[in-house]
């Protein structure tokens, strides 16, 4: 599998994006990494890391799209930047699939632009696992269509249960619709007009599901509009962070014995490895017709190679191809 990997895009670059590019291919699993961004730079930080080995490559591209930049103009000003080629390698059929940690905006523009949405699509969307008390849950969007309507939103809980499915294999998803209250009639005409189409449409669907329900295994996919969708998602990061400091302010406190450390420690190792965007490495853009993993902009090394595992699998399990059956059962208004 070629995978094309944006070596300019967030905080850590190009060293995370050549670190983890360099991690997953030498894990084994026969892939080909085309390193997207300024060659020197790129080149740079390869020989630091020890040279480079069969199945890198390198696709030079001049031009650097930047976190703060406006997604439309950052693409239409600069074609040549490192997000866009990877989206134009993709497009050209010389990779399989793109993974970058840069601006996601533009990387929401620059797909539905140049990759097109798959049949039957309205609006891509984003989504990413939440842990739960019993396991996993699947959000989407996150962060890539600020302007939903019910329609939209509905084939984010389609998309989003093909993709649950085939990551987690839960065989029949729950899907459930973020509101203010578990009443029908609670919330925006939003909201309420999405329930209804769902109700119409959807066996799977579980109803309204309250924000403090999201991590208690209520459903299996939640479905909210992007604005919504990012900030959760950066709340639970917050909060996840806080409590790790706050635990371990408690286990550094004078009179602590190295067993109540160690036993504090343990705590929070078990909470960093259930809330930690590393392990999961990345969030793909369902509803495009090509493969497009958006990973955080704090993106470490192995964030990077988990999310290349990750598009492995995502290809693997042909979700796109199982988004559009899908989406076949069902006729939505124009």
């Amino acid at each position: 599998m070629r995978i094309a990997v944006d070596a300019m895009g967030g905080d850590f670059s190009p060293r995370s994006p050549v670190e983890g590019a360099l991690q997953a291919v030498r894990s084994g699993q026969g892939l080909e990494i085309i390193l997207v961004g300024l060659k020197d730079s790129i080149e740079a930080e390869m020989a630091k890391l020890g040279g480079s080995p069969t199945g890198i490559s390198i696709f030079h591209a001049p031009q650097v799209i930047e976190a703060g930049e406006r997604p439309l103009q950052a693409v239409r000003d600069k074609p040549q930047s490192s997000l866009c080629q990877c989206m134009q390698l993709v497009s050209e059929g010389k990779a399989d699939a793109m993974v970058s940690t840069g601006n996601t905006g533009a990387m929401v523009t620059s797909a539905s632009l140049m990759l097109k949405r798959l049949p039957g699509v309205k609006r891509p969307g984003i989504v990413t696992f939440l842990p739960t008390v019993s396991g996993k849950v699947g959000v989407i969007d996150v962060g890539a269509n600020v302007k939903c309507r019910p329609e939209h939103l509905f084939q984010y809980g389609v998309m989003g249960s093909v993709y649950v499915k085939a990551m987690l294999g839960i065989e029949n998803p729950r899907i459930g619709l973020l509101n203010i209250g578990s009443e029908e009639a609670k919330g925006s005409d939003l909201v309420r007009n999405t329930v209804r189409m769902f109700n119409e449409r959807e066996r799977a669907f579980s109803g309204n599901v309250e924000g403090q329900e999201i991590f208690f295994g209520k459903v299996d996919v939640v479905v909210t509009e992007g604005f919504v969708g990012n900030a959760i998602l950066k709340v639970a990061e917050g909060l996840a962070e806080c409590i790790g400091v706050s635990l371990k302010g408690y286990a550094t406190q004078p009179g602590r014995t190295p067993e109540q450390k160690a036993t504090v420690a343990e705590v929070i190792g078990w909470l960093k490895s259930r809330t930690d965007y590393e392990e999961s490495g990345g969030a793909p853009l369902l509803g495009i017709a090509g493969i497009c993993m958006k990973s955080h902009g704090r993106s470490t090394p192995k964030a990077i190679m988990n999310a290349i595992r990750m598009t492995v699998k995502f290809a693997e399990k042909r979700i796109n191809d199982n988004i559009v059956k899908e989406l076949k059962k069902y006729i939505i208004p124009d």
